[in-house]
């Protein structure tokens, strides 16, 4: 740890144990309410440990730690209003979501849930998968949900090809920053809900729902 001081060193450590036990105690929660199974859980935190113990060591922590908040932030947010949600009922059998988002974990989780509800998901890792999706299933996706800072095509640059070939496209963005253009769209009625990361599941699937109707 030649990068950091002995007591700077400490705080980081304390920080990460402090995060991966918060994650832990989120994930077991999850697993109760069957959202994701023991073994996933299991096999994710060997990998998450095993990155822990090499970027303490190499004094990488900034993005690790940020990953780590970010996941257990948005798990504890999703087993909050999941199980109020579920109860409801308001599952909407078969309707078709294409979900755009980069975050491969936070992906896999809102495709969990959104199934829970009874929608078919499309997921797509980047711009250009989502593109690709919905030129290939425009006729049966009900709705798209847009992450904005995507790789390979920026997802607003992603919505706008697909509203050139489906101008009726409804349309969520689900975003940490979102740009002005965004927030302009909105004001226009171009797009249909906003949501800043992170951002509560029960208004999200509130929405969802409204919009599928």
């Amino acid at each position: 740890m030649t990068e950091l001081n002995k007591d700077k060193a400490v705080t980081l450590e304390e920080l990460m144990v402090s995060t991966l036990a918060m994650a832990d105690a989120v994930a077991k929660l999850l697993i109760e309410k069957g959202v994701i199974s023991e073994a996933e859980f299991k096999e994710q935190l060997l990998k998450e440990r095993a990155k822990y113990q090499t970027l303490l060591q190499n004094a990488n922590v900034s993005n690790f730690v940020r990953r780590l908040v970010r996941a257990a932030r948005t798990a504890t947010f999703t087993f909050t209003d999941h199980n109020c949600h579920h109860k409801k009922g308001r599952a909407m059998c078969g309707q078709v979501i294409l979900f755009a988002e980069d975050e491969d974990d936070e992906l896999k989780l809102m495709q969990r849930v959104l199934e829970a509800e009874g929608y078919r998901v499309l997921a797509a890792k980047n711009g250009v998968e989502a593109v690709e999706l919905h030129r290939r299933h425009k006729d049966e996706i009900a709705l798209a949900v847009l992450d904005m800072n995507m790789p390979k095509l920026h997802g607003w640059d992603a919505f706008q090809e697909m509203k050139r070939d489906d101008p009726q496209l409804k349309a969520i963005v689900a975003t940490a920053n979102p740009d002005p253009q965004v927030r302009s769209a909105m004001a226009r009625g171009e797009l249909h809900a906003l949501f800043i990361k992170p951002y509560s599941i029960n208004n999200f699937l509130e929405r969802v729902s409204e919009l599928v109707r």
